[in-house]
């Protein structure tokens, strides 16, 4: 009886571990991942600049200040108030080595807000630009 132990013993696969379920897995979780990042996309403000024949392309982004046409402010994407714009200038300001700050103002804004804007950018120690589109552009 015992050989006959001995048989079934011998005759017994070893046991497998099934790669279809992690291949399964896997495929689940790359396309997961692939859906969630389209669908959070980068919201840009509404802001169209004007246009000028001079406008030239920036090799390096700059620091960013945006003036809506409805006269919110932002900077980096960031909402923030033209009374605590100057500090926040100048804690960004300390970490970049060039200091410069692109004031991107909707041609709708008022002149008087953004004139300030620039002002309190100067106070903060940077160097700034105004952005404009090239004629023919649309934004």
């Amino acid at each position: 009886m015992s050989t006959l132990l001995e048989r079934r013993r011998s005759r017994r696969k070893a046991p497998e571990i099934g790669i279809a379920p992690l291949v399964d897995l896997v495929f689940l979780l790359l396309i997961f991942f692939l859906l969630s990042s389209t669908l959070e996309k980068e919201r840009a403000l509404p802001v169209r600049r004007p246009a000028a024949s001079t406008a030239a392309a920036l090799s390096r982004p700059p620091l960013a200040v945006t003036v809506t046409a409805a006269g919110t402010l932002h900077m980096e994407g960031r909402k923030v108030s033209l009374a605590g714009l100057e500090q926040e200038l100048r804690t960004a300001l300390a970490a970049l080595p060039d200091r410069r700050i692109l004031v991107v103002a909707d041609e709708a804004a008022r002149a008087g807000l953004v004139v300030r804007v620039m002002d309190v950018c100067r106070k903060a120690g940077g160097a700034v630009l105004l952005a404009a589109r090239r004629p023919g552009m649309e934004k």
